[in-house]
């Protein structure tokens, strides 16, 4: 498996994660943990729901572009994975 390709399921990974995030209307928080172990609510309203797709949709067609018929266009797809960097999955070699 090409660096590429390990960095473009990693990506893609993410955006599952972020996909299946359940997303409720504001009228019905749930606790959810925070930082220090505080508990805290997480609200989404119906249009940052949209947003939320809208933004995942985007970026996964990106990769999509990037990486169809061969292109193996990292340089966009290494930029839309360093926003998480924080995650034990990630690498340094994949920092733009």
């Amino acid at each position: 498996m090409t660096a590429g390709m390990d960095l473009v399921e990693f990506l893609r990974a993410r955006l599952d994660e972020r996909a299946a995030v359940q997303l409720i209307h504001s009228d019905n928080c749930y606790p959810g943990p925070g930082d220090d172990d505080v508990m805290v609510c997480h609200c989404y309203s119906s249009d940052e729901e949209k947003l939320i797709r809208a933004e995942v949709a985007a970026q996964r067609a990106v990769i999509d572009w990037c990486v169809a018929e061969g292109r193996w266009y990292l340089g966009p797809v290494m930029h839309l994975a360093a926003v998480y960097a924080d995650h034990p999955d990630y690498r340094e070699e994949w920092r733009p």
